[in-house]
């Protein structure tokens, strides 16, 4: 049995499955909450990782 996904991506065409990939990664990177990291989102945690790392860089 296809899922209701399935239907849905078939009609796609490639172009169209790229974009709604790509929108998918941002917004999970922007607004998907992860608890076990008291609810920071990815983009939050990479910034952090980024300044971090920068920082110790610096010293």
């Amino acid at each position: 049995m296809i899922s209701n996904f399935e239907k849905l991506v078939r009609k796609l065409t490639f172009e169209q499955l790229k974009n709604e990939i790509s929108k998918f990664i941002e917004q999970y990177n922007k607004e998907g909450f992860l608890k076990e990291f008291k609810w920071k989102t990815p983009q939050l945690l990479w910034d952090a990782y980024i300044e971090n790392k920068l920082e110790y860089r610096a010293q």
